[in-house]
Formats: C-alpha cells, structure tokens, sequence
C-alpha cells in the first residue's frame, strides 16, 4: 500500500513522487510519510551541482522503525551525480518522519517506504539567469526517408525531451538545404543544434562541442553591467540554423551570480548548426 506526494519549493524546484510498499509478516498498511515537503528545501541543493547545471532523478528506498523513525535509507537509481543521491538520504534521514507500519491486528510494526526526488537547476534562484558558461546541444536522427527518428537536449550529462518546434525546425532545414539525404550517410543524418553561452574567467560545463559538418554559425558578443543588465548585443550570422534562441540584449534579461555578488562581465553566445553520420543504424 501506499502514497502519492509532490511538492515544490521556489528557486531549485525539488518534488517527489513516492510510493510505500511494506513487509513483514502480516502487515496491513504501509509506513505513511509525514509532511514530504519539509524534507527537502533549496538551501539543501549542492553548491557544487548548481554552479554547473547538475540536475537529475534520485530513486531511494528508506526503512522505517516502530517509532515512525528513518532507520536507513539508501539509493536505489541514481540520478548521475553524487552530490545529488548523497543529499537526498542525508536530507530525508535527518527529516523524514512517518506513521509507522501497522499489521493486521494494528501493531505498529517497521516497513519499507520507496520513493523519487526530483532536483532540477533553478532558472531564477533570486532574479535573473545565472553567469554561467554553459553548452546544451539539441541531437535528432533522420531516416533515410528525411522522417524524424529521435529528438533529445543534452544539457551536459544530463538528457531531457526537448521543446518539439525544435526538433520540427531541426528537420524542415535539413530538408530545405539538402541535408536529409546525404549519399555518404546510409543509415541517416544525425543532426546537431549546439548553442554555447560564455562568461569571463568562467569555464565551460556540460558535453565537449560536437564534431560535425557545420551548415550554419551564430554569435552574439554582449556586455553584462554591474546591475545583471546585458547591453551592446553584437551579432555576427552565417548559413543555416535549425533554431535560434532570443538575442541576450532582448526584452533587457538579468543575469546573477549563485552568490548575489554583483555581475560585470563579457559574454558570447555561440548557436551553430550542423550534421555528422550515424554510428550505427539504431542509436545515437
């Protein structure tokens, strides 16, 4: 038996989907988590996960005492980084308290209790995007027909379904420009989209830019003054671009340090566009 519970929190945004399941001999109900939302708050992200764009899925599995106490509790999927899993349990143990297991006669009893967190990068902590370089890559697959195979983001270790208009506007241009059906790629054109924002003094964190056979280059040079503000957009443009994001200078975005401190810096944005073979028929 058992629950559903999600819940939020401004800035880093953490939800849960839980689900109790209990043993022993006899028992009737599971342990019943009390107040899910207090377990976890922003102050409990990883510094070291937000300040490169770490975010992911922690499965954990706790086991839960007569008294309603959290004897233990360990990582049953991992989200992909460390910090993240370790956080989950340290927070959940040091929190989380239940209505215990009963058995069929309405003993209280120990239990098992499995459940999800959720931890995804906030895009507005206090105000504005955060000064951090960063590289996110849009992959898709064609057939040999043109049709779309697969569409995902990668945000550096990291993969998400992306916003379908781009992976519709990845396959129009490559049709358009004659990129579906390249007679050098039998099995299909593996399409990439790689946008790259950079800051001063800031290194670069997600996956290694993508070797490909580029059909379209943006770049956008800017100013962020000491109020967040980015000023002095400069944009350079050549060929084909699947998708293009807003120009930084556009509708006056703020931009922050993870620390509050006040933002003076030079950035770039570099959107390019491109394809490269398949390694092999059935995957990316």
């Amino acid at each position: 038996m058992g629950g559903a519970m999600k819940f939020g929190f401004v800035a880093a945004i953490v939800s849960m989907l839980v689900s109790g399941t209990a043993y022993g001999g006899g028992q009737a109900t599971a342990p019943v988590p009390i107040d899910p939302a207090s377990w976890l708050s922003y102050d409990d992200y990883p510094v070291s996960a937000v300040k490169v764009g770490q975010h992911g899925t922690v499965s954990y599995r706790v086991f839960v005492g007569d008294d309603g106490g959290v004897i233990s509790c360990i990582v049953t999927k991992s989200s992909g980084v460390p910090a993240l899993d370790n956080q989950s349990c340290a927070s959940i143990m040091q929190r989380a308290r239940f209505i215990p297991a009963k058995d069929r006669a309405g003993r209280v009893r120990s239990g098992a209790y499995d459940g999800k967190v959720t931890w995804t990068v906030p895009q507005d902590a206090s105000a504005g995007m955060p000064t951090t370089s960063m590289r996110i890559v849009f992959s898709a697959t064609l057939d040999r027909e043109g049709a779309l195979v697969n569409c995902r983001m990668t945000f550096g270790s990291q993969d998400q379904p992306p916003p379908m208009e781009i992976c519709r506007s990845m396959r129009e241009t490559a049709t358009r420009v004659g990129v579906a059906h390249r007679p050098d790629s039998p099995d299909g054109v593996f399409l990439v989209s790689e946008s790259t924002t950079e800051f001063t003094g800031k290194p670069i964190a997600g996956v290694a830019p993508q070797p490909l056979t580029e059909i379209g280059r943006r770049t956008v040079r800017f100013h962020v003054d000491e109020t967040g503000r980015a000023t002095d957009c400069r944009e350079e443009r050549s060929g084909e671009l699947f998708s293009t994001a807003r120009s930084p200078c556009a509708e006056a975005p703020r931009y922050r340090t993870f620390d509050g401190s006040p933002v003076a810096t030079d950035g770039v944005v570099t959107d390019r566009s491109g394809w490269r073979r398949r390694p092999s028929p059935d995957g990316v």
